[in-house]
């Protein structure tokens, strides 16, 4: 005899383990999530979104017609006041981390400034996304954090200091640091940390783990605003000198990690992020940053402003969310 699975009353269920597709958060948001972990271009129709709104239409309906007997929308596809606030954080104009490129990673988290949302990829093949808003008590976003980024597959252990080193560069500098450390040379190594005044032994660290490491992103949205003239949220065209974007190299068995930042400068237009690849050179930094700790939610929420001269400073930085 056949046995049917049971179905699960959606109403019974608390948000985090409610699965939604893309194409209900797109409509619930009105567009993009601001990491593009669950919305983005290589799991959407761009056609349906470009040239049939469907996130107005069909994708609405299939909303509804999924959600509105439990409870999370009514029956225009409004979201009920727990889901509203997840899905406005995930696409607010704020600090976003997550695990890979837009379109890539399979988690993130969005802090609005106030509150934090997260949205991992749904185990098995029916596909889909869970959320993981963040409690109130701010003593426990640790936990939460590290239940979007598992230790299993985003370790990082103790370094024995804590230290921040936020790198000036120098425009007769032939080599980027990621190259002089991958390169394993020494002679330059010791130079450069000569020049700047960072540990020589740290970088001779680093330059052996260069193939050991994994990677993490992190783009700052304060204070930029996202395109809507296509009729949704585009967080591809932010606009705001305040953007900033770090691309790190986790070293987890360090307790360290090294950030490519692109930060503005006195002067920058609104739209410099649109145009990031005019920016790169004199927008482009180096951080690395260790946690005595070993706490991977402290090392990647402390984003750097452009350094006007090197700093290299053995105290605990305050993160995004102190």
């Amino acid at each position: 005899m056949f046995f049917g699975k049971k179905k699960v009353d959606l109403a019974e269920l608390p948000l985090e383990q409610v699965r939604f597709s893309a194409e209900d958060l797109f409509t619930l948001m009105g567009g993009f999530d601001a990491g593009l972990v669950a919305c983005n271009t290589k799991n959407l129709d761009g056609n349906a979104i470009m040239r049939r709104q469907a996130h107005k239409g069909p994708w609405r309906r299939d909303l509804v017609n999924r959600y509105q007997a439990s409870g999370w929308v009514d029956a225009e596809g409004n979201p009920n006041e727990e889901l509203g606030r997840a899905v406005r954080c995930l696409s607010s104009e704020g600090v976003v981390l997550m695990n890979g490129k837009y379109g890539e990673a399979s988690a993130g988290v969005v802090y609005d400034g106030e509150w934090a949302c997260g949205v991992v990829k749904a185990p098995g093949h029916n596909g889909g996304f869970f959320l993981r808003p963040f409690p109130e008590d701010r003593s426990l976003w640790e936990a939460r954090f590290r239940a979007v980024f598992p230790e299993k597959d985003h370790p990082f252990s103790r370094a024995s200091v804590d230290l921040h080193a936020a790198i000036a560069p120098c425009d007769d500098e032939p080599k980027s640091l990621p190259i002089i450390l991958g390169e394993h040379d020494t002679a330059a190594i010791h130079a450069y940390a000569e020049r700047h005044g960072v540990p020589e032994e740290l970088l001779v660290q680093l330059s052996g783990q260069m193939t050991r490491n994994y990677r993490m992103f992190l783009v700052d949205n304060r204070g930029c605003t996202f395109d809507t003239s296509q009729g949704f949220r585009n967080p591809l065209e932010p606009r705001g000198q305040s953007y900033r974007l770090m691309h790190m190299w986790m070293f987890p068995g360090m307790g360290c990690v090294l950030s490519g930042c692109y930060s503005p400068r006195p002067g920058y237009p609104d739209d410099w992020a649109c145009h990031l690849i005019d920016y790169k050179k004199t927008s482009l930094f180096y951080a690395i940053d260790t946690s005595a700790c070993g706490s991977l939610y402290d090392v990647c929420t402390r984003v750097s402003d452009y350094p006007v001269q090197d700093v290299v400073d053995f105290e605990p930085r305050p993160t995004l969310f102190d």
